[in-house]
């Protein structure tokens, strides 16, 4: 702040009147402002989605859509990269479903934990609840315990799972109270949103899909239409919403005998399993991005997925670094495959040998994976992402973009 303006508002009477009110002992509580010192921003783990939605900073947000499409994954693949970033990090994954299979455990990278002993930083508790009541309490205590410097990363798999604890006393001839859980659910909206984000914390909802459902306050206007229930608020109050298609099998498998960039489409499901060579090692996860930022609200996204990585690593990193680099036009698609005039230029800055072309999109990822080259990007293109959002106080981008490597 220059002198000039220090001066103008040492004598501006509001500045002096909010500083005093928010700081007022008995006045403080009510706002969040002085505990936000979280500057981090977590990856989903796919450069085709934070691409489009960016990094997450803070915040609540609401994955739905059809079983086994890969929303429980993604928010396994957001938790891993805070724990594993993010410093005094713990999560808590409320098993709210009969199932958590181990193989998503284990293909997470993430450490589960059933005790609360063995709950240490870096690690996630597991806490098994159905109740409305079992799951939002222990949210409530652990963000508003005095002093406390640890960041919490919540799951709820999956909140159509939740029931009121009294309801579950009543026989089944007995009637519940009707949106019971839309009324709870309203009630935590209004209570975390604000502290969640605020306190350096992420709180991720998962949601099963149901009959399509119109929500607006403009009976005749639909604002915004998803497929999935539980209430306004949980439509209102998530900063980011992702909805997930189911995985057609004639469509979006990748098999073991793929040479190409694009998914097989197989006659049935039995192409695949007809021989060992023949199955199924890879898919499309997509999907939409049903609430974020105004300009890739209602875009659709994919991402390519492996089943053989390593534990974390199951987004396809290097056919989804040569996607890019294609959509981008690093890379031109014809009757081979060839960089553009830059492309060669950044490989030998970083040392990398030049990529003169070849047919064949297999042997062009293979070539260039062989390489370094398509890490090299794979990080340049993380780092262009991670400063996407940085702008000046006139509104310039000063973010780093690959274009700087040609400097």
């Amino acid at each position: 702040m220059d002198e000039e303006k220090k001066s103008q508002n040492e004598k501006d009477p509001s500045i002096e009147f909010i500083k005093n009110f928010i700081k007022d002992k008995e006045n403080s509580i009510y706002y969040y402002g002085d505990s936000n010192e979280s500057d981090y921003r977590i990856s989903s783990g796919s450069l085709i989605l934070d691409d489009m939605i960016g990094l997450l900073p803070p915040c609540l947000f609401r994955l739905y859509g059809a079983s086994g499409s890969g929303k429980t994954s993604c928010v396994l693949s957001y938790l891993r990269n805070f724990l594993t970033t993010v410093p005094n990090s713990k999560g808590v994954y409320f098993k709210s479903e009969g199932r958590f299979s181990d193989t998503l455990k284990r293909g997470s990278g993430v450490k589960f934990v059933d005790k609360a002993e063995d709950w240490l930083e870096g690690t996630c508790l597991i806490i098994e609840t159905n109740f409305y009541e079992g799951v939002f309490n222990p949210i409530q205590g652990l963000i508003n315990t005095p002093k406390n410097s640890q960041k919490y990363f919540f799951i709820i798999d999956s909140i159509d799972g939740l029931i009121r604890y009294d309801d579950s006393k009543k026989s089944f001839d007995e009637a519940s109270k009707v949106a019971a859980g839309a009324t709870l659910a309203t009630l935590a909206m209004k209570q975390f949103a604000t502290p969640i984000s605020a306190k350096g914390h992420y709180w991720a909802i998962i949601s099963q899909q149901r009959s399509k459902v119109s929500i607006g306050y403009v009976h005749e206007v639909n604002q915004m239409k998803l497929d999935c229930s539980g209430g306004h608020a949980l439509t209102h109050f998530p900063d980011v919403i992702l909805e997930f298609l189911s995985v057609d099998v004639n469509k979006q498998y990748f098999p073991s005998n793929d040479n190409t960039l694009e998914p097989a489409r197989a006659a049935s499901i039995r192409d695949f399993s007809s021989s060992k060579k023949d199955e199924p090692y890879g898919h499309l996860a997509r999907g939409y991005v049903r609430k974020a930022d105004a300009n890739v609200q209602n875009r659709p996204f994919e991402y390519p997925v492996r089943y053989d990585r390593m534990p974390g690593e199951s987004i396809w990193w290097e056919r989804e670094t040569m996607l890019k680099l294609i959509a981008d036009g690093w890379i031109a698609i014809g009757t081979s495959v060839t960089p553009n005039d830059y492309f060669n230029i950044i490989l030998e800055k970083h040392g990398i040998p030049i990529f003169n072309g070849v047919r064949g999109k297999a042997k062009a990822e293979k070539e260039l994976l062989d390489s370094g080259a398509l890490k090299l990007f794979r990080d340049l293109f993380r780092k262009e992402i991670s400063e996407k959002n940085k702008f000046d106080d006139n509104g310039k981008h000063i973010g780093y973009t690959i274009i700087d490597e040609l400097v």
